[in-house]
């Protein structure tokens, strides 16, 4: 199951602290620099980790999400993926929404 937080919540409230202390390993995308490449090329190195696994600031590349979601649909157990962001992405209507 995904529960990502709010894509529209307020910055600074404190999402990602309270993500780390419910997750046992995490990826930062606005503090890792070659993580575009990751994401399209090998997006499994990305969600490697231990679970639960926090991925903030997933909406700078939003196409994870779809990685995510075939992880958590393979693997059948809940509880793998806390997703974190704080902003809006760009309109895209093929885009999933996080919801």
């Amino acid at each position: 199951m995904l529960v990502p937080c709010s894509s529209k919540g307020p910055q600074a409230c404190g999402k990602t602290r309270t993500a780390r202390e419910h997750s046992a390993s995490e990826i930062g995308f606005d503090v890792a620099e070659p993580i575009r490449d990751l994401v399209s090329s090998a997006p499994e190195l990305v969600l490697a980790g231990n679970k639960p696994r926090l991925i903030d600031e997933w909406q700078i590349y939003p196409s994870i999400w779809n990685h995510v979601r075939r992880a958590v649909d393979d693997a059948q157990r809940p509880g793998q993926f806390i997703l974190a962001g704080s902003s809006m992405p760009s309109d895209d209507p093929t885009r999933h929404s996080g919801a």
